[in-house]
C-alpha cells in the first residue's frame, strides 16, 4: 500500500469442521491462530527509490554493516547513535562486521549456481557449515551470492575502511575470474558496476543515502551524520 503497510486478510468461514467441547452459550464461529504462524515476504531491492521506503522496509532486527577490524571513533559513535535511534522505534540492530580473511562464517544452506562452481572462490564455499575464510576472493564470492547471515545488512556505516574492504574483495574475485575466462570476467565487471560500484558511488555526499550492495538495498550513513 502507498502508506508502506501491508494488508493481511483472513478467509473466514462460519462452518466448524471440528467437534468441539465448548460452552453451548458460546457463538459458533471459532478462529484459532497457531503461535508459530509467521508472515514471510520479500521485495525487489531495485524498486526502492528513496530513503523513506527503505526505512519503512526495515525488519525488526535490521543488520548494521560496519568496517572490519577496529572502528574509527566516528564510525563507532555513528553505529551507537543509530542503534539508539532504532531502539526508540522498537527495532534492535544486529552489528555485522564486514568479513575478513580468517573470519569464521556460517555457510549452512548456501546455494551456489552450477555455472559458478568452476571458480575456486565459489567452489571452496560449497557444502560447508562453519567455515574459515581463506582469501579475499571468497569474501567477494559471498558478497555476490548475498546469502550468508554475515552480509544480510539493511544499513551500513559508510566509512573509507568499509568501502575499501568491499573493493578489495571484489578486486580479488575479479582477478581470479579474469585468469579463468575473460568473457566471464567482463560479465562480472558489468554486474559489479551495476550492483556495487555505481550504487556505492552515488551514496557519497549525503548524511543518509540509498545504495545497493549486491542484491540488497542499504541505507548508507556517514560517520559524521
Amino acid at each position: 500500500r502507498e502508506n508502506g503497510s501491508v494488508r493481511l486478510g483472513i478467509a473466514w468461514s462460519s462452518v466448524i469442521s471440528k467437534v468441539l467441547c465448548e460452552d453451548e452459550r458460546a457463538i459458533g464461529n471459532v478462529l484459532r491462530i497457531d503461535p508459530h504462524t509467521r508472515l514471510t515476504y520479500s521485495y525487489d531491492a531495485s524498486q526502492l527509490q528513496d530513503v523513506g521506503a527503505v526505512w519503512n522496509a526495515l525488519p525488526g532486527k535490521p543488520g548494521l554493516l560496519v568496517a572490519p577490524g577496529t572502528l574509527s571513533n566516528a564510525s563507532y559513535d555513528a553505529a551507537w547513535r543509530l542503534g539508539v535511534a532504532l531502539e526508540r522505534i522498537g527495532k534492535q540492530a544486529r552489528i555485522l562486521p564486514f568479513p575478513a580473511v580468517q573470519d569464521s562464517v556460517d555457510l549452512s544452506g548456501l546455494t551456489i549456481p552450477a555455472e559458478l562452481k568452476q571458480i575456486p572462490a565459489f567452489a571452496g564455499l560449497e557444502g560447508k557449515g562453519q567455515y574459515t575464510l581463506r582469501d579475499p576472493a571468497e569474501i567477494g564470492a559471498l558478497l555476490m551470492l548475498g546469502q550468508t547471515p554475515a552480509l544480510q545488512a539493511d544499513l551500513a556505516i559508510s566509512d573509507p575502511q568499509l568501502l575499501k574492504a568491499i573493493d578489495d574483495a571484489m578486486d580479488a574475485l575479479q582477478a581470479q575470474v579474469q585468469g579463468l575466462d575473460a568473457s566471464a570476467a567482463s560479465a562480472l565487471g558489468q554486474w559489479r558496476e551495476r550492483h556495487i560500484k555505481k550504487p556505492l558511488a552515488n551514496s557519497t555526499g549525503d548524511d543518509v543515502s540509498l545504495a545497493l550492495l549486491g542484491n540488497r538495498a542499504l541505507l548508507m550513513i556517514t560517520p559524521e551524520s
